[in-house]
This record gives C-alpha cells, structure tokens and sequence, in this order.
C-alpha cells in the first residue's frame, strides 16, 4: 500500500480494501517491478481503518492474530520443538485455509468471536478452488479436504456471524 495504489483505488471507486495483512511483513519479497518489494504490514493495525483523512477508503484488514497453541505433535523433535515455540511465544494463525489447519481457524474465529473484533475476514484465491491452483492444494483429494474444512469452519462461523458484502459492512462502519 502506497499513495500511488491508494490514488488509484479512490480513481477507480474502490471504497473498501482488505489487502493488509497485520502482523506480517513482505518487505523481503521482491516486487512485480523493478526495485520494489512487498509491504511491511508488521506494525499495521487488525481492526478496521480509514486509509485516508478524507475518509474515502475503509481498510479491513485480514484476520491474522498471534495465538498460543498447546497442542503437540510428538512425531519428530522437530514437530515438538515447533510445539514448544507456538506455546511460548505464539504463531500468526490466519483465517485462511493451508489444508491442515481447520482447527486452528475455528480457534481464531471464536478468538476474534470474544473479542473486539466485529467481522472476520476469510482469505482465499481463486486459483485455490481448483487442483493445482496453489502450491497447497495441488490435486483433486486436496481440493474434496479444502471443500469439506469450508463447510466445517462456514457452519461454525455462520452460528455467530452474518455474511456481509463489503459495501455493506463499510456503510454501517462508524469508527
């Protein structure tokens, strides 16, 4: 995000955008243009903001927070080492599904659910949708277990939450 990009959003009659991801920082990823890398969105805030002074463009970010997990996989050294980190200092859980992770979105959701937050915002590309979209869901069974997680994680969330478009939730928006 940049003035540049933010200019053209207002141009195009963008009201709302959801492409911040807090917490995490691009910045070490190398750019579609020569020179330029991603963002850093490290310091960046997980509640909803305006953008600009004038108030024309509404951010929502996506659902990221820092969470402490307790559970262990005592396979490998490895795996438990990782276990005793994300206990400790805690690991960025997106609401975004990595195809192994169902649990860990419905925790975030009840989390945000408790919380001051009052929207979830799910990520997904479209390419995802499809086998060998994404490097994550590479075939047919991996889009089946990514269908059936959607189902499990949309009937939890659909139990506290109501869908909204985005032009909806940004016109009820009065912070």
């Amino acid at each position: 995000m940049n003035e540049f990009y933010l200019q053209c959003l207002i141009q195009s009659g963008v009201r709302v955008d959801c492409s911040v991801t807090p917490g995490i920082d691009w910045s070490s990823l190398m750019g579609a243009t020569r020179n330029s890398h991603g963002s850093d969105y490290s310091k960046s805030p997980v509640l909803p903001y305006y953008l600009d002074e004038a108030k024309k463009i509404l951010e929502l970010p996506v659902s990221i927070r820092t969470l402490h997990s307790s559970d262990y996989n005592y396979g490998s050294v490895h795996s438990i080492l990782r276990g005793i980190k994300h206990r400790v200092w805690g690991h960025k859980v997106w609401l975004r599904p990595k195809g192994h992770n169902l649990n860990e979105m419905m925790r975030l959701a009840s989390v945000l659910k408790d919380g001051k937050s009052d929207y979830l915002m799910f990520m997904l590309h479209s390419s995802e949708l499809m086998p060998g979209g994404s490097p994550t869901f590479k075939t047919k069974e991996d889009i089946e277990k990514l269908y059936q997680d959607l189902e499990k994680l949309f009937a939890y969330i659909s139990t506290f939450c109501e869908g909204k478009t985005l032009k909806e939730y940004a016109s009820a928006f009065d912070y």
